[in-house]
């Protein structure tokens, strides 16, 4: 990930909250053959600038590339990637087929506290509203 890339994510914004989702998530993606691996990841959507593309284009296009029902979600959070990754965090693709291209999961580390989570919280600026 270019340490320039914009990185978004939405609620929850909670420490416990997403610590929770990221349990949640590793229980289904823990694969039985390989119980070493650990995957303690949330969902954040990514991306540079293209040729021509502002700041807001870019925040734009990312929030409609989460396919969120902004209705229920009216705001996200931003940073950019190279703070994420000072804190030791990696992205990853899920590798599901129908994964958009834009969309990573931030691994959070093999056996993360509700007060790591709370570190990486802190890097995130916002809330940025999601529509108009």
């Amino acid at each position: 990930m270019p340490p320039d890339a914009l990185v978004i994510r939405f609620r929850p914004t909670n420490p416990e909250d997403v610590f929770n989702w990221a349990e949640k998530e590793h229980r289904r993606r823990r694969d039985p053959e390989h119980p070493e691996q650990t995957f303690y990841r949330i969902s954040v959507f990514a991306d540079v600038k293209r040729d021509g593309e502002s700041d807001d284009d870019l925040l734009r296009r990312l929030i409609e590339a989460s396919g969120l029902d902004l209705g229920k979600n009216k705001y996200c959070w931003t940073t950019r990637s190279e703070r994420l990754q000072d804190l030791g965090l990696t992205f990853w693709k899920d590798g599901d087929a129908d994964e958009v291209e834009e969309h990573y999961s931030l691994d959070l580390g093999s056996s993360p506290t509700v007060e790591d989570v709370g570190r990486m919280l802190e890097v995130f600026e916002g809330p940025e509203r999601t529509r108009s």
